[in-house]
């Protein structure tokens, strides 16, 4: 029993020469022990920056008449204001261009009810309208001319859609049929579009849009 107490004795003794040995071989702390309820302070991380990119210029800003396309409303009243302002026996032939549209204007306004077309838009969609007409009632007048026997005024007109759709550069289907009905049988139509056909040699000069620079534009 003895033997065993001075076995523990000794036991003890080496454990302190261990502590006492650790202790020396270990650096004074400069700081202050840290409290139970500190919480090291975390730097934020720098933001990514976005990347620019190359070689794309803004846009052209765009107004909400520019964006928004004609409604086939919108294009039958235009057709209808342009027939009803040729026609009208107040303005008659010596109107000048700048009057004509005016009238056209004021008529398209009151068919709409509204003012949500400006005058170059009104001007530059006719110049398409005429244009196209135009060439399709060429196409359907000649094919009138030469027709067959037998063959009607409807076998004639689906022939020249067919026509007109193969041989315009645009290769598609005549958009304006409605338009072109309204139009073909106005005096005024008749007489513009029969002398866009002209030669060359013509003494009457006309506008960019194939109007009369005296009248009806």
């Amino acid at each position: 029993m003895q033997q065993q107490y001075q076995q523990f004795q000794q036991f003890q003794q080496l454990q302190q020469l261990q502590q006492q040995s650790s202790q020396q071989q270990q650096p004074p702390s400069s700081q202050p022990p840290l409290s139970p309820d500190f919480v090291p302070e975390m730097q934020p991380s720098p933001r990514p920056q976005p990347k620019k990119k190359k070689g794309k210029k803004p846009a052209r800003p765009t107004t909400n008449q520019e964006r928004v396309p004609w409604t086939k409303e919108e294009e039958e009243k235009l057709a209808e204001a342009w027939v009803a302002a040729s026609e009208d026996p107040i303005v008659g032939d010596s109107q000048t261009y700048g009057s004509f549209w005016e009238k056209v204007r004021a008529i398209f306004y009151e068919l709409m009810e509204s003012q949500a077309r400006n005058a170059d838009q009104i001007t530059s969609k006719w110049r398409d309208i005429r244009l196209k007409c135009t060439d399709f009632g060429g196409i359907n007048n000649n094919l009138l001319n030469i027709h067959k026997s037998g063959s009607n005024d409807f076998d004639v007109f689906k022939a020249a859609m067919d026509q007109y759709e193969k041989t315009t550069p645009t290769r598609k289907a005549f958009p304006y049929m409605k338009l072109w009905l309204k139009l073909k049988d106005s005096p005024k139509w008749k007489e513009q579009t029969e002398g866009s056909s002209q030669s060359s040699g013509s003494k009457r000069s006309r506008n960019p849009d194939g109007t009369s620079q005296q009248s009806d534009g």
